[in-house]
């Protein structure tokens, strides 16, 4: 199960360079529409890569429950412990 929840996060994600290879070729990347389409294609990428880090986090501990008290999940951007003083 956790493989193919990798699986199909990872395809879901865009190929973001494509789009602005295929928009550039086409003229279209300074357009309102070319604009528009490459922010919401980065803004995608950005927000897909939270699953599958949840994902990976899941495949590598088998539980949620491990996947959390090992860091990863909801914890995984916290800082851990003090900082060190000297």
């Amino acid at each position: 199960m956790p493989f193919t929840l990798f699986v199909a996060v990872a395809l879901s994600i865009t190929a973001f360079p494509v789009l602005a290879r295929i928009l550039a070729d086409r003229g279209l990347e300074n357009t309102l529409l070319g604009a528009f389409a490459l922010g919401c294609a980065a803004i995608d990428d950005a927000l897909a890569w939270c699953p599958l880090t949840a994902v990976v986090a899941l495949s590598t501990s088998g539980t949620f429950a491990d996947s959390t008290e090992r860091g990863g999940g909801p914890r995984m951007w916290a800082t851990r412990g003090k900082p060190r003083t000297y």
